[in-house]
């Protein structure tokens, strides 16, 4: 495979970065090829990993970069775009090379995280979901019940419709928390990921650097 045909490849599947990126990001490493001396396909793959490989990388950091611009801005991440940043960085770990010993130990690190994180946001999930459900659902069962009483034991319907507007209070209050912690559970999985990837590419370009 010549070095041509490897950029090429490398450009298509940069498809998702828009015309000015992807050109940035091809320009970069050509000029980091011909400054390493990288003359042939095998000489890139060996460097820089096969043209997957380094796609993958780049989505990430692009991914990265755009959430770091957002956050500069003050504006908010939605979910989906913080899942796809979460796909494309893990895809990014996986495809940088390491050593066995590390990659046993970088994939034992996640998935412990991936536990750990999951049993206890999940668990904080929900227990918010229950408390929100269950004020909707007393809520409507506490007002049934005052209109069926409202003609024979007012007091009594006015206690329950007291109770079930509480209750349905309680739940459209619970809301907006239930979706907020939604938002901020996906944001701490995408922190965790963006640390790890950072931190094993910042490992690489060290270990290049010595090594030249």
């Amino acid at each position: 495979m010549s070095t041509d045909t490897y950029f090429q490849q490398v450009e298509q599947l940069l498809a998702p970065l828009n015309p000015d990126e992807r050109f940035e990001a091809i320009e970069y490493f050509k000029d980091y090829a011909q400054d390493a001396n990288l003359d042939t396909g095998d000489a890139l793959v060996a460097q820089l990993g096969t043209p997957k490989q380094l796609s993958r990388q780049i989505l990430a950091d692009y991914s990265i970069k755009a959430t770091e611009n957002q956050q500069v801005q003050g504006t908010k991440t939605n979910n989906r775009s913080t899942m796809r940043q979460i796909w494309l960085v893990l895809l990014a770990i996986l495809s940088l090379p390491m050593a066995i010993p590390l990659a046993i130990t970088v994939f034992v690190l996640i998935g412990a995280a991936i536990i750990v994180l999951i049993s206890i946001l999940g668990s904080i999930w929900i227990t918010i979901a229950a408390i929100t459900i269950s004020g909707f659902f007393i809520g409507g069962m506490a007002l049934y019940v005052a209109v069926g009483l409202v003609t024979t034991h007012l007091m009594t319907a006015i206690t329950y419709l007291g109770m079930g507007i509480a209750g349905l209070g309680i739940g459209l209050l619970l809301i907006p928390v239930l979706k907020w912690f939604t938002q901020a559970s996906f944001r701490s999985f995408a922190k965790f990921f963006r640390w790890i990837y950072q931190r094993l590419s910042n490992r690489r370009q060290a270990v290049e650097v010595s090594d030249k």
